[in-house]
């Protein structure tokens, strides 16, 4: 299955458009759509179902989700999911409001939980859970330009796995998983990483389930691997070949020079000019 379809902006039955605006940060067609949200103070939307899911983390302000006999309050660093077809209304603060969100399309978020995408009501966690994630969601353009569509592919998964229902507390793998290798494998042979979906599908795996693995298993995201061996194969090039180092970087996978030194830097200590005068 391919990520063919754009998604949509969310559809209600009772639009909730006033007080509202949205500015679109990243737009994976077929997948996801990342936005920040800003909401007037005192915004309130009556009870309106969407047409896709949602989830939101509230960055500033308070925000009051009331489905069904619930009301919730989810303050800043909360964060709620809002299933396709869920009726809520939402009160918000008396100050500004600010959330990013992210709106699916419902092929992807079934690929990537599984047959059952989650619960059907609307769900909330704590404050300061989904700051973190946050922060990511709202760097994802850039993170976009660094390591592709995966760096943001693992944020939003993160982002669902949080709001998954759990069995208990997660055991650590005393050992990777053989299938660990291949995803290294995949992420090494490209200098443009694959997207998420692609990775799992390789692997034969959910890809919230390999976001998950794969941190467990080697101790950091899959996006920050591919860095890490990205600096790898600078450092080899620096040692063993005369290139300029804008050369260097664009063959190492790097976007720019001052991206390659930038992350050359943060990684190993030393600029990359350094770096080759001290091992030659």
């Amino acid at each position: 299955m391919t990520d063919s379809s754009p998604p949509r902006e969310p559809v209600a039955s009772a639009a909730p458009e006033r007080g509202r605006r949205c500015r679109t940060l990243l737009e994976r067609p077929g997948a996801y759509v990342v936005q920040q949200m800003t909401y007037d103070a005192g915004t309130r939307h009556a009870r309106h179902a969407h047409e896709d899911s949602s989830v939101f983390v509230v960055v500033r302000g308070r925000v009051e989700e009331r489905a069904g006999p619930r009301t919730i309050e989810c303050v800043e660093g909360g964060s709620g999911v809002i299933p396709a077809g869920a009726e809520h209304a939402s009160v918000f603060a008396a100050t500004t409001v600010r959330t990013v969100s992210v709106v699916f399309h419902e092929a992807w978020l079934s690929r990537t939980l599984g047959e059952d995408p989650g619960a059907a009501h609307p769900a909330y966690i704590p404050a300061g859970r989904a700051w973190a994630r946050a922060l990511a969601l709202l760097a994802a353009p850039a993170r976009a330009r660094e390591c592709g569509v995966l760096a943001a592919d693992e944020c939003v998964a993160s982002l669902l796995v949080m709001h998954a229902p759990t069995s208990g507390e997660r055991v650590r793998p005393e050992a990777p998983p053989a299938w660990i290798r291949g995803v290294t494998d995949l992420l090494r042979a490209a200098n443009t990483p694959p997207a998420l979906h692609e990775i799992a599908d390789a692997v034969g795996r959910h890809p919230a389930h390999v976001c998950r693995a794969f941190r467990d298993a080697m101790g950091c995201s899959m996006s920050a691997y591919v860095q890490l061996a990205r600096v790898e194969r600078a450092a080899e090039l620096l040692r063993r070949s005369n290139g300029g180092l804008a050369e260097v970087a664009l063959a190492s996978g790097f976007y720019d020079q001052s991206h390659f030194t930038r992350e050359f830097r943060r990684v190993t200590g030393s600029t990359p000019r350094r770096f080759r005068e001290s091992v030659r």
